[in-house]
């Protein structure tokens, strides 16, 4: 922004008022990739999906920003918490997060959509869907996606790991993944979580400390 003369003072403050308060939540984030494969037990706790998706995108805002992405959020009310790995959990949405800001770079549309909601009678009832209108995939890619170093990016933009990551997290949290898109129409990646309780807490601190 200051070489291209872009912002006033104000928004250049604001920027790296940002970029220094979240200096640390990079740093355990990246700290969390390298335990990934070498950690046995979970810092778990009820963890409020909503708060830390709004968190995540906050976290990618200035780049979405720069990139033209319109946000908008459709987060259910009252949406029961989680038992998870706060860190991990947020590993997985940044994750996806990027992804969609990336598969929107050539898209005149370009608007991510960030939704939760309920489903009280489903196996794994909170759902978190995070959408948007980029260049989608087809049918035969859907399967191949949370494939280890299977990438659709351009070359030197990703190692093809962060989708496998995110769904060996997702299922050491009991939950569910999915994929869906439609060739120059977007995607959708839909994450299915089962409600947290509090005794869930309790027994998972007890083993560790055992």
């Amino acid at each position: 922004m200051l070489e291209a003369g872009v912002g006033g003072k104000e928004e250049l403050r604001e920027n790296l008022r940002m970029i220094a308060s979240q200096v640390d939540r990079a740093s355990r984030i990246i700290h969390q990739m390298r335990e990934l494969a070498r950690r046995t037990e979970r810092h778990v706790s009820l963890v409020d999906v909503n708060n830390t998706l709004r968190e995540s995108v906050e976290f990618v805002m200035p780049q979405l920003r720069l990139s033209g992405v319109e946000v908008v959020f459709d987060l259910a009310p009252g949406l029961p918490r989680v038992l998870a790995d706060r860190i991990r959990l947020e590993q997985v949405f940044l994750n996806l997060l990027t992804n969609a800001r990336h598969a929107m770079e050539e898209s005149l549309r370009r608007i991510l959509s960030v939704r939760t909601r309920h489903d009280p009678l489903a196996a794994l009832p909170i759902v978190i869907e995070i959408a948007d209108t980029g260049a989608g995939f087809s049918p035969d890619i859907a399967d191949k996606l949370f494939t280890p170093f299977f990438s659709t990016k351009k070359a030197g933009r990703g190692t093809g790991l962060g989708l496998s990551i995110s769904l060996g997290i997702i299922k050491d949290h009991k939950g569910a993944i999915e994929a869906d898109g439609i060739q120059g129409h977007g995607a959708t990646f839909t994450i299915r979580l089962p409600v947290g309780q509090e005794d869930q807490v309790e027994q998972t601190e007890g083993r560790q400390q055992a």
